[in-house]
């Protein structure tokens, strides 16, 4: 199967859901070279890959931006920033997840999506710039970093584990969910509109057509069998292989620093998968009573914006707003100002 024809999910911070090329973005993918700041592949500008963004981001991360903050910010890859006091919250089923706490204001929960855990430097990068005008509550989702594990998974299981989390917080909190953390955020809106204030969500990358569905379900199976015979890093690949990543720099993936956390947080892919495998519910929606914001890229996929506008149509108090200059990865600092005025958080 060409690579064309493949599935491109995207569910976290590597990921892209069906992310199509961008045209402003194939002269840039053009050349060959790969750099410490950024990366360029060599391939056929018709074929319709998924790498535009995922490619450079996930490049510059490893051989640069890695560097410096594992470097400044001394933790286990796999578990918890030692200079931070961790805290637990205990959920309904006894999974133990680790949290953070940082800066002041009203309480503000990130949920994060893909391959990402609460130490990850992109997720540290937003959640220093949030905290500047927020109370930030940055957790470990089940089955990652410092968190336990209860099987079998649900939906149902992490909408409860924001709970606890809510509860801790003080009873009421706001929500910000990022690709399938965005999609967590919205199942949580649906069943704790008393104890959320205000949503905003990223990217939520749900399946957009039927073709994408039907891709997206034999990437999914075939990631679940690797994922059962325990083999997490072939899981890893063949994920990133099936949302457009070019074989031959998969296969060169175990020689970046960051390879030992994405396929050690292999396993989790399920429960993304779980989390995007469909159609957003928008019927379920209409039902939604918290204000929310729906915010997607300008460099996002054009299904990813098309799917933004409509879960914000279906919401009764939504608003919608594409972020010019912004994919997948989107800039903390673009979106605090928007944070502040969504909130009501605004520092004259």
């Amino acid at each position: 199967m060409p690579l064309s024809t493949k599935i491109r999910p995207m569910i976290g911070a590597f990921g892209t859901n069906r992310f199509m090329l961008q045209p402003q973005d194939r002269s840039a993918l053009s050349k060959s070279a790969i750099t410490t700041s950024k990366c360029s592949l060599p391939f056929r500008q018709e074929q319709q890959l998924g790498l535009s963004h995922l490619v450079t981001k996930i490049v510059a991360f490893t051989l640069r931006e890695r560097r410096i903050y594992w470097r400044d910010l001394p933790c286990n890859p796999n578990g918890s920033n030692m200079e931070a006091k961790m805290k637990y919250v205990t959920s309904k089923d006894g999974t133990k997840l680790a949290y953070d706490v940082t800066g002041s204001g009203p309480p503000l929960i990130c949920i994060t999506g893909a391959s990402c855990f609460r130490n990850f430097p992109p997720i540290l990068k937003v959640v220093k710039v949030l905290s500047k005008h927020f109370t930030v509550y940055n957790y470990d989702r089940r089955g990652r970093g410092d968190s336990s594990d209860t099987a079998p998974y649900s939906i149902s299981k992490e909408v409860d584990d924001l709970e606890v989390l809510i509860d801790a917080c003080g009873g009421k909190a706001l929500l910000y969910g990022h690709s399938s953390g965005a999609v967590l955020a919205l199942e949580a809106a649906l069943r704790l509109d008393e104890k959320i204030d205000q949503v905003i969500v990223y990217d939520p990358p749900y399946v957009h057509t039927k073709s994408d569905r039907a891709k997206y379900q034999a990437l999914a199976a075939e990631v679940m069998k690797q994922l059962s015979q325990k083999n997490n890093k072939r899981a890893m690949k063949t994920f990133l292989s099936g949302i457009g990543m070019p074989k031959f720099f998969v296969l060169f993936l175990p020689l970046f620093p960051g390879w030992r956390e994405m396929h050690t947080l292999a396993p989790t892919l399920a429960y993304d998968i779980e989390l995007t495998k469909d159609f957003p519910p928008l019927n379920r929606f209409k039902e939604i009573k918290i204000p929310t914001l729906v915010l997607v890229g300008s460099k996002s996929p054009e299904s990813v914006r098309a799917v933004g506008e409509e879960i914000a149509k279906a919401i009764p108090a939504a608003a919608f707003e594409i972020i010019a200059g912004q994919d997948h990865l989107v800039n903390a600092k673009v979106l605090l100002p928007k944070f502040t005025r969504f909130f009501g958080t605004s520092k004259a």
